[in-house]
């Protein structure tokens, strides 16, 4: 009976503990016809491919040109009810340059929302 506790205990606390309990990286691409701003930087027209590292419903959206990161955020994880005939991006278009606000890619339920692309301080 200890012997099972023991094992028992040991199980839940690697459960609990574990970094990559719920984690996974999903990579996609993504093309932006004109500028974009994400997180307070502004991307360049173009085509980009975009790492998101999920924990969750929460996740860290990294873009990266020619192999090089050029700008990170922080997101939320979406499940669409139907899959995505090509990839969607929506932008608040407020500003001068519009922000990034969600993109649901193409042949999934998969979506991203950034999360605090607001207006920035000063605006």
């Amino acid at each position: 009976m200890k012997s099972i506790l023991t094992t028992a205990a040991a199980l839940l606390f690697a459960m609990a503990f574990s970094p990559g309990a719920s984690a996974e990286t999903i990579k996609k691409s993504v093309s932006f016809p004109n500028a974009v701003e994400v997180n307070g930087k502004t991307l360049p027209a173009g085509d980009y491919k975009v790492k998101i590292d999920t924990n969750g419903s929460n996740a860290q959206v990294t873009f990266l040109k020619d192999g090089k990161e050029v700008a990170s955020a922080p997101a939320e994880v979406k499940t669409l009810a139907v899959k995505q005939n090509s990839t969607q991006v929506q932008m608040n278009t407020a500003g001068s340059t519009p922000r990034l606000d969600e993109i649901d890619f193409s042949g999934t339920t998969t979506a991203v929302r950034f999360v605090g692309n607001t207006a920035s301080a000063g605006e």
